[in-house]
């Protein structure tokens, strides 16, 4: 399959990203031709999270024993406030039932986006450096993407090219910015266990959209999110692994020379952040094209 694209350098920054994981998504898709379904269940990705975690305090697949487990006195707003610059490695893992329709052709498959992402962000100079790996099974179609962020210019580098965009995605979906969005909700449960507090929080749509279309959403198109967890786990003073999990619904359309497309996905987001320094300042500068 050959794709093309044309006038990215004019997109905004959600539409070049999204755009990419869309023509993965779709040619993966496309390739498959038919209604498939695939066994694929990376060990990392798919150990992440408990199963049964839901957005309801009657049923988040916790033990219910957990949260009578001593917490001791963890200020988590205190932990979050002195974190200036943080790097981490991510692991997640999106499960897509995909639905394609071109004219009066209808294809249905699953399709799953592995993404192993390391990150640098500096939430005071406003500087971030994310590289990510993005691969689409069960075709095995891959992308690397280098994401420098300065101030509210990003430039996003993947085979295309390098790309100048003026928008600010990143510090509204940036995993620590998750965490400020919701610390001073009630959590759900609370538990220590082996030295690690666990803070389990649900989080509204809101919070996610920023993130799921960051990957789902090439332009005017709709995402819907439910059931969405968060869990903090702090240990030794300060924050150590943020686990999210959340469903999700997107429907995008468009129209081109191959004439008018449209994909419903329809899925689950699993991933786990794993922070690998705190206050450790980097230099953050432009990629060379």
């Amino acid at each position: 399959m050959e794709i093309r694209i044309q006038g990215v350098k004019s997109m905004n920054g959600k539409r070049v990203l999204g755009l990419l994981i869309a023509i993965l998504i779709v040619a993966s898709a496309g390739c498959l031709g038919g209604e498939t379904t695939t066994d694929t269940k990376p060990e990392t990705a798919d150990s992440m999270h408990t199963s049964g975690i839901n957005s309801t305090k009657t049923n988040t697949g916790i033990d219910s024993s957990s949260s009578n487990r001593e917490t001791g006195d963890v200020d988590l707003e205190s932990i979050v406030g002195k974190i200036e610059t943080y790097s981490y490695h991510q692991d997640a893992l999106m499960k897509l039932d995909v639905t394609t329709t071109e004219g009066n052709i209808t294809m249905n498959t699953n399709v799953s986006m592995l993404i192993i992402e390391n990150g640098y962000v500096d939430t005071v100079g406003r500087k971030a450096l994310v590289n990510s790996t993005i691969t689409i099974l069960p075709d095995n179609l891959t992308e690397n993407m280098l994401q420098i962020v300065i101030g509210n210019k990003t430039y996003i580098k993947t085979s295309f090219g390098v790309n100048e965009i003026n928008f600010t995605t990143l510090w509204d979906s940036h995993p620590l910015r998750l965490v400020e969005a919701i610390i001073q909700e009630e959590p759900l449960a609370k538990y220590t266990e082996n030295g690690t507090t666990v803070f389990v929080y649900s989080l509204s749509e809101d919070v996610i959209l920023p993130l799921a279309e960051a990957y789902l959403s090439p332009g005017d198109s709709n995402v819907t999110i439910t059931d969405a967890v968060l869990e903090i786990h702090v240990a030794n003073g300060t924050i150590i692994q943020i686990k999210l999990a959340y469903s999700l619904v997107a429907k995008m359309s468009s129209d081109d020379a191959f004439g008018h497309i449209e994909v419903i996905e329809t899925g689950t987001w699993k991933s786990t952040v794993r922070i690998t320094s705190i206050n450790e300042k980097r230099e953050v500068e432009p990629p060379t094209t």
